[in-house]
């Protein structure tokens, strides 16, 4: 696999549960899906800073690769991705996932568009 040894960033998938309270409220939690080796890295793009409700907001999409199995295929866009460590973001850094797909076609990874810096 050419991507096995570029995988140094630990990540955990979050998927965010719903329940209704007594009044009818939803509430929401983020519940861990699995956690995995993978590589992070930032996505060249156009993107850097956004206006949102008046302000600046610093926006940046990040690719994350992952070896594909059956719990990484069930992460989809939604869901949340938080470093557990890794050497070029902070520890507990939330990524925002937008897109999965199996870009090589050969199903032995998964890449996934996420952004980091946006509401989720």
């Amino acid at each position: 696999m050419a991507f096995a040894g570029a995988m140094r960033e630990r990540v955990r998938f979050e998927r965010r549960v719903t329940s209704v309270d007594g009044y009818g409220n939803e509430q929401g939690a983020w519940s861990p899906l699995l956690t995995v080796w993978a590589k992070v890295a930032p996505k060249p793009t156009g993107r850097g800073e956004e206006v949102q409700a008046g302000r600046l907001a610093g926006a940046a999409l990040y690719s994350v690769i992952v070896r594909s199995s059956a719990a990484s295929r069930g992460v989809a866009a939604g869901d949340r991705a938080v470093i557990v460590n890794s050497g070029s973001l902070p520890s507990g850094a939330v990524l925002n996932v937008r897109f999965v797909g199996d870009m090589d076609a050969r199903k032995d990874v998964l890449t996934l568009d996420a952004e980091i810096g946006v509401a989720t």
